[in-house]
């Protein structure tokens, strides 16, 4: 069987992962020194979290979130994921939450939440927050996806993908890119 969490994460890191550096990097994140600009290059490390520690989080929301995607950010701690089309919530072990709480905690999800749009990571043209539409029953949670337009009143872009095909297209598109050396 495909593990699409490992496709993913092995095709992310060949790929450029280097970060700013900010004091929550734990030493044993870090593949390289600090440059002069204050960039490093960064490596996974085995995550902690569980399922419980999302369940937390969505239910002071009031929400809940899918397995696939809560199955995905526990699996390691990275300090980044821009993919280019989508910009995926990051997990620092000082901070494993910040990224999925900070996609939750502004004015647009508190219009979205109530009406069943949960914002989990932003689109890669800066259109607006993707979010988990969870107007609908589904195994697992496992909720279509929509872009959230907040430039033309919040029109959302209608696609029935769900959180394991967006992690299947990002291990196809960041294949393509140019390999690091």
């Amino acid at each position: 069987m495909i593990d699409n969490i490992e496709q993913f994460f092995n095709a992310y890191l060949t790929t450029d992962v280097s970060s700013v550096y900010t004091e929550d990097v734990p030493r044993e994140m870090m593949a390289s020194e600090v440059n002069e600009d204050c960039w490093y290059e960064w490596k996974l490390i085995p995550g902690s979290l569980t399922n419980d520690d999302y369940k937390k989080v969505a239910a002071e929301f009031g929400t809940s979130l899918p397995v696939s995607f809560i199955e995905w950010h526990k699996r390691y701690f990275f300090a980044d994921c821009d993919c280019s089309i989508v910009r995926l919530p990051h997990s620092l072990p000082s901070q494993p939450l910040a990224e999925i709480t900070a996609n939750l905690d502004w004015y647009i999800p508190e219009q979205l939440i109530p009406l069943g749009l949960i914002p989990f990571a932003n689109e890669g043209n800066d259109t607006g927050p993707l979010v988990f539409d969870t107007r609908s029953t589904v195994e697992k949670n496992n909720y279509p996806i929509r872009v959230y337009d907040q430039e033309y009143d919040g029109e959302l872009d209608r696609t029935e993908r769900n959180y394991l095909f967006i992690i299947q297209q990002d291990v196809g598109m960041l294949n393509s890119f140019p390999k690091r050396n």
